[in-house]
């Protein structure tokens, strides 16, 4: 904002602002007119008695036009305003308009509307009354003083608004229950509300249509409350400037519209719906977005949160995919429906006081599966006899006014089975546990309530969660003596679990695996010269040993997943405390801002997190610096309009952001390469400049490449290690 760049308070960005609305207004440049007033027993706006064309002067010039800069303020003898009333009863178009501390009468816009060219509005004084007539501004309005009342009608303005109590004013004061409309068409609009100002606005709509990055409004006030709706047809409402807090009494629209986004990293709370249509977008970070209506719509075109608070006093209902990164609640009294919707919250924590409804619908969410000590802390001694097991799944915990259960099921390799009631250990922990009593005997009977082991066997936990249809597993390893009375335990969490059905097949299952027998070592050398633990992929991370149990070393992407840890590029996924899972997750398809962070440190380059990105879906995101970092590196795929980092990259934009990221030229496409990909092919020639140097060589047994297709981990691991190799030597 260019008055913070100059230190500037809003009291004296305000003054300037001022300033700025007076330069280049001048008699020469517009006639000017002064309101004299009560002539003939008459306060008509359209009455020429009532106009001068001189300061005090006299009535009887024309009417003010298009032309003329208009004065309503005191006459050459010092005393007061003469006509205190003026009455507008049709279109009134003029060039400026000035108010200042002296005139304390009214101005009524009656049956006809108030439209004020580029010189703007300067209010210090009086009042300025509208019902159903418009006002529309092609420059700004600075108000240091007076009252303005706003019936059902739109104040309308080009320009910046700033509204403060000056130092002569004995008030401002501001009250509409119509619309503010800022419609610039050129450049980004301030939106200023200072200290000691009394009012309320009802609807603020957004039409600015400068494009680009000239479409900001930027507010700049303690909070910006509506007594009712949000609407964003064109331009960004920037509430993270100067962490503004937003209260909407109704809802919040952003229409389907690239360039319709909201940013803020202050709380949001809304009353209405929230809508976000194609290509609009919310950009939120470190901030709290609360629903506090009756019922409401919940859809931000899957912009993710970072905290989520249903506090609807009757059902918020998804109405397209969500996400949350940090935070899911939900309070006392209020329903979340997933209305056959995916609630993603992979790493978030989730806490519920109310209900989550989910029907056919599921919530994409991280478990823990523990076997513990008696006070159900993780314990690495077990002793032959309880068994105690714990289940950390917020995504369970379904109804928050009592504690939830589900059964688990412990086996034994040997063929034993029992099936184990898990409690909710509160209303609303998410955390469940139970206990099965373990002995040691030549036989065994299943469903007995305990389990007997028989000799060397893996014992296994495992839950269906009731609402789910997928599958994932967790393992570790039980020791036990000679006289089977001690073991140890290895456990760890399910990241990456689903509830809900995903097209159906499958149940649910989180395991801990315990094995009684004596460890062994890492297993067979099935990899060539990898380090492994039984046959997968060991890498050291930060001084901490860690297994990617899902890079099997002997899968041809092992060597360079291996090779990128190593560089420090890669360490796979972590929970929400930012613990290693131990997972890599090879198949997952790569998003942009994932893309980003690797071309970045690959490159060797540095991430910018001191600079705010011109790519408004990375603001506030934890990719914001890598984006920053090759915006400045002149990658041109972050300079595409409307593009959305967190969406999943192409394989033709994999190549030319990492050849651009390593400075590389990328030359004109020849065509012809692959039958796929000709000339006129989007990203041509960076798909044919990297076959040329040997980093891809498109589909196997196939002349194609598909360059539109989706591209996962393991494969851009490929891809970044070939290139570090070409254009790095290393």
């Amino acid at each position: 904002m260019w008055y913070k760049k100059f230190n500037l308070s809003v009291p004296a960005y305000i003054a300037v602002l001022l300033i700025s609305c007076v330069a280049g207004v001048s008699i020469a440049d517009a006639a000017s007119r002064f309101w004299r007033g009560g002539m003939n027993n008459s306060n008509q706006y359209e009455n020429p008695m009532n106009w001068s064309a001189t300061l005090g002067g006299d009535g009887g010039v024309a009417v003010p036009t298009s032309a003329d800069n208009v004065y309503f303020m005191n006459n050459f003898s010092g005393a007061t305003l003469i006509g205190k009333n003026v009455w507008i009863k049709s279109p009134a178009i003029v060039k400026g308009l000035v108010i200042n501390q002296n005139m304390t009468g009214t101005i009524l816009i009656g049956t006809g509307s108030l439209n004020v060219g580029a010189d703007s509005i300067r209010m210090g004084s009086g009042r300025l009354i509208g019902n159903t007539g418009n006002i529309s501004i092609a420059g700004g309005f600075v108000m240091t003083g007076g009252i303005v009342r706003l019936g059902a009608m739109n104040l309308s303005l080009s320009g910046s608004l700033a509204i403060s109590k000056g130092v002569t004013s004995s008030y401002t004061q501001i009250v509409s229950t119509g619309s503010l409309v800022f419609s610039g068409r050129s450049a980004d609009q301030d939106f200023v509300m200072g200290s000691g100002i009394v009012g309320s606005l009802k609807n603020l709509t957004l039409n600015n249509t400068a494009g680009g990055t000239d479409d900001d409004i930027i507010v700049n006030a303690s909070y910006l409350a509506l007594s009712g709706a949000l609407t964003i047809t064109r331009g960004n409402l920037d509430l993270a400037a100067n962490n503004v807090i937003l209260l909407a009494d109704s809802g919040v629209t952003l229409a389907a519209n690239a360039q319709a986004t909201l940013t803020s990293d202050a709380n949001i709370t809304a009353s209405g719906h929230i809508v976000a249509g194609a290509g609009a977008a919310f950009v939120l970070s470190t901030n709290t977005f609360t629903l506090n209506g009756v019922n409401q719509n919940l859809d931000t075109n899957n912009s993710p949160f970072y905290n989520l608070t249903i506090g609807s006093s009757g059902t918020a209902t998804l109405t397209s995919d969500q996400s949350v990164t940090h935070t899911l609640q939900v309070n006392t009294g209020s329903t979340l429906n997933l209305n056959g919707f995916t609630l993603y919250a992979t790493g978030a924590t989730i806490i519920n006081y109310g209900t989550i409804t989910e029907g056919a619908s599921r919530i994409e969410h991280n478990a823990t599966v523990l076997i513990t000590d008696s006070s159900y802390a993780e314990d690495n001694t077990l002793s032959v006899g309880t068994i105690y097991l714990s289940v950390a799944d917020g995504d369970e915990n379904i109804d928050g006014t009592t504690p939830d259960t589900f059964t688990a099921t412990v086996s034994l390799s040997n063929g034993d089975s029992e099936s184990v009631t898990l409690t909710e250990s509160s209303n609303n922990s998410g955390v469940f546990r139970g206990s099965i009593p373990l002995t040691f005997g030549v036989n065994y009977v299943a469903s007995d309530g305990g389990l007997e082991a028989t000799g060397t066997s893996t014992m296994t936990l495992s839950y269906t969660d009731a609402q789910d249809a997928e599958t994932a597993t967790d393992s570790g390893t039980y020791t036990a003596s000679s006289s089977s009375s001690t073991s140890s335990s290895t456990t760890g969490g399910a990241s990456g679990g689903r509830r809900g059905s995903g097209g159906g097949g499958g149940s649910t299952m989180y395991s801990a695996s315990v094995t009684t027998q004596t460890s062994q070592s890492s297993a067979a050398a099935v990899g060539g010269d990898l380090p492994q633990v039984r046959g997968d992929l060991s890498v050291t991370i930060g001084g901490q040993s860690l297994v990617f149990h899902d890079v099997p070393v002997t899968q041809w992407f092992a060597p360079y997943v291996l090779s990128l840890v190593n560089a420090g590029i890669v360490s796979g996924y972590r929970d929400a405390q930012g613990g290693l899972t131990g997972e890599f997750k090879p198949t997952n398809n790569v998003t942009y801002a994932e893309l980003a962070k690797m071309a970045v440190e690959a490159a060797g380059l540095t991430a910018r997190v001191d600079k705010t990105p011109q790519n408004r879906s990375a603001r506030g995101q934890w990719s914001s610096g890598y984006i920053a970092a090759l915006e400045e590196r002149g990658v041109s795929v972050f300079s595409a309009p409307g593009l959305d980092v967190n969406t999943v990259a192409s394989r033709g934009a994999v190549l030319q952001v990492i050849q651009e990221a390593f400075g590389r030229s990328i030359p004109d496409a020849q065509g012809g390469v692959y039958s796929d990909v000709t000339a006129q092919t989007v990203h041509a020639g960076a798909i044919e400049s990297a076959t040329s140097a040997g980093i891809v060589s498109g589909d196997d047994g196939t002349s194609t490449f598909r360059p539109t297709a989706s591209i996962n981990r393991a494969e851009v691991s490929k891809i970044i290690v070939k290139a570090m190799q070409t254009y790095r030597g290393q």
